[in-house]
């Protein structure tokens, strides 16, 4: 009988640990689970705002890329616009240039 007494309580026994046990299982599970999810979130998050980084950097760089363009264009127009001016010039001092030489020309014709 004492034997019996002694196995029912060890067979309790290892009930209750085996029971504990699961109980610990199950609580590391969800505590797992929980962990994981958290960390699953977090990733998202940082995911989606490197994305609208990214996305803000690609708006920047086609602005910059915008100005540039705008800058050369005006740059170009003015260096035009400043050639245009020098022809004129250049038209200009070459028809006086050709009106002293036509009135050299009638001076001489004159003279003999």
């Amino acid at each position: 009988r004492s034997t019996n007494a002694a196995l029912d309580t060890a067979t309790s026994n290892a009930a209750a640990l085996n029971a504990s046990l699961l109980q610990s299982q199950s609580a590391a599970a969800a505590s797992i689970l929980a962990s994981t999810g958290a960390v699953a979130a977090s990733l998202a998050t940082s995911q989606s705002v490197g994305a609208a980084s990214l996305t803000a950097f690609a708006a920047s760089v086609s602005a910059t890329e915008a100005s540039l363009a705008l800058s050369q264009s005006a740059a170009l127009g003015l260096t035009l616009s400043s050639a245009s001016a020098n022809s004129l010039s250049f038209t200009g001092t070459l028809s006086t240039a050709t009106l002293a030489l036509a009135s050299t020309a009638a001076a001489a014709d004159a003279s003999l």
